[in-house]
Formats: C-alpha cells, structure tokens, sequence
C-alpha cells in the first residue's frame, strides 16, 4: 500500500478563512482519489528553479490562481517558500493601501506588484538573503 506521498495533515491557513476548511477536504479527497486509483501517487516533489532565491528548490502544489496567465509563471517558476514570502508581503500593502479584493482594480494592483516582486528588476534576493528580523530600529 503506498501512503509516503500523502500528507499526514493537512494545515489550514492561519488566518481562518471560510474557504479554509473546505480546501482541507478538498486535498484530503484528491490525496484518497489519488490511492484509491490506477494512478500511483509518487512521493517525489516537484522542482522549480526559483526566481526569488536563484536555484533549485520544492515548486507549489497547485497554479496559485487560475486563469490569469501569471498564475502559471508563478507556478513554473516561484518556489513555495518564496511564495510564502510573497504571502506576508502582501497581507502588508493591502494593510498599508486597505485593498478590498472584491474590487477589480484592488486586484489588478495586486497582480501588478506580485508580477513585480517575483519578475521585476531586483527581484531576485541576494544569495545570503535572510529574513528581516522585526523590530530593528536603524539611528
């Protein structure tokens, strides 16, 4: 019986959002999906070449969002601890700009500064990138 590739738990966003819970049964269903078929679910990881940290590391599960041809540069190309990063960069310009994502502009400028934080010059960290540590005040 092969269980490697299936996770143990499925974590669901922090933040609690109502899509939280349901995205959770919809990846336990696919994993179960995935046994239960003819296909073998390999355990092995898929690569990208990140972007973001310039070399070669675990790619996302899944096209960020779709339809929108971005969605699937990212996918190709943008590691899921870039995306991370990505995740917490955003959550502080729609603080700083109070985007509401209802709204099509909002989303737009989102898109724009996303294409722009993993394609636009200087995006790539340099190569002893840490993460900030907060709270370090520069007199």
């Amino acid at each position: 019986m092969l269980t490697a590739g299936v996770p143990k738990t499925v974590k669901r966003p922090a933040d609690g959002s109502p899509g939280a819970a349901k995205d959770t049964y919809a990846l336990r269903f696919a994993a179960l999906d995935m046994l239960n078929g003819e296909r073998t679910y390999m355990a092995e990881k898929r690569k990208v070449f990140c972007v973001k940290f310039q070399r070669e590391m675990e790619g996302m599960d899944e096209v960020p969002f779709e339809g929108h041809p971005l969605g699937q540069k990212i996918f190709d190309n943008v590691s899921k601890e870039a995306w991370k990063l990505w995740v917490e960069h955003m959550k502080m310009i729609m603080n700083e700009y109070r985007l509401n994502l209802g709204n099509p502009e909002a989303q737009e400028f989102l898109i724009q500064q996303m294409d722009n934080y993993f394609f636009g010059p200087g995006a790539a960290l340099p190569p002893d990138f840490v993460p900030p540590a907060s709270g370090e005040h520069h007199h």
